[in-house]
């Protein structure tokens, strides 16, 4: 695609710019391999590649959109991670999961042994290193860390686990969607499509939102956005539920379909124009039962929406 464009002059002087950048990079990678960043495990290459001149030249093109992200892992970790020093929100070790989730002062649940964030961190220096282990995937050795596909596979779910109840605060919900919605519109990312599950938002006065609810959110999220910023095109919302949720849910998956895709007609007009985006079967696809995608197939022959799968 665009091969057989004709470059204006101004537009071959910027390619040449970004091709002598370009080349330097393969010239020094054939000099010394082992500094090739393209050689290396992105873990261990992602800084240098972000602070490299080519990457910042890219970062300023206009892409146009972002066609696959998921809901709770689009905003930068920088962003995440400065979530955790909020007032009111507590830490728990629960089976094996470290959870995190506000409350009001004195009044967190009995269900966990809750503990404020900010005494535990006062309690041991190496609290943060702890908690951003929980939070990322990035490791020292990510090759001995995730020998095997399943195992890099629950490591990241396993992080949704952790920051689920961090992020589905109403007041950080709404400030996470817009930051989201911000750091794609720096990287000149003028539309988007995300996957998400709806999931119950809470605040601290007890109070629960429901998928009805949670689109309701994301719609003045988005209109506040594109007020503060109108080159921004729009987004799309695909419901995407965990395969692992389906199953233990069973049956319910016929009736929770139609519930959802109510919730979703709220982007009409809104998120995205003509109705709910679709439906996107998200699992490990080397591991998922494939009986379920008859399922899925048969409540598509009814409902507006199509199917894909991870």
């Amino acid at each position: 695609m665009g091969a057989s464009l004709s470059l204006t002059p101004k537009e071959q002087r910027v390619n040449d710019i970004l091709m002598n950048y370009k080349l330097s990079e393969y010239d020094e990678g054939f000099l010394n391999p082992g500094s090739f960043l393209a050689a290396q495990h992105f873990f261990k290459s992602k800084a240098a590649i972000e602070n490299s001149e080519i990457f910042k030249i890219i970062r300023q093109l206009p892409k146009g959109a972002s066609l696959h992200s998921h809901d709770t892992a689009i905003a930068s970790f920088e962003y995440l991670f400065n979530l955790t020093y909020r007032d009111n929100l507590y830490g728990c070790h629960k089976e094996e999961f470290f959870i995190l989730r506000f409350f009001k002062e004195n009044n967190a649940s009995a269900e966990c042994e809750w503990k404020l964030l900010s005494k535990l961190r006062a309690a041991n220096s190496s609290f943060d290193a702890f908690l951003k282990s929980k939070m990322t995937l990035i490791v020292d050795y990510p090759e001995f860390a995730y020998p095997n596909l399943n195992s890099v596979w629950k490591a990241f779910m396993d992080i949704f686990v952790t920051v689920a109840d961090l992020i589905g605060y109403k007041p950080v919900w709404q400030e996470y969607f817009y930051q989201v919605l911000k750091e794609l519109y720096e990287d000149n990312v003028m539309y988007v499509e995300f996957r998400g599950i709806l999931p119950e938002v809470y605040d601290l006065e007890g109070n629960t939102y429901d998928g009805v609810q949670v689109v309701g959110l994301y719609y003045e999220t988005l209109k506040k956005f594109k007020k503060d910023y109108p080159a921004f095109h729009g987004a799309r919302f695909i419901y995407a539920p965990q395969e692992e949720g389906l199953q233990r849910n069973g049956g319910q998956l016929r009736g929770d379909l139609p519930e959802n895709e109510a919730a979703l007609s709220g982007f009409r007009g809104g998120i995205r124009p003509g109705g709910p985006g679709g439906f996107r079967f998200v699992s490990n696809i080397f591991a998922c039962r494939n009986k379920l995608y008859s399922e899925i197939f048969s409540l598509c022959e009814d409902h507006a929406c199509f199917v894909d799968s991870s």
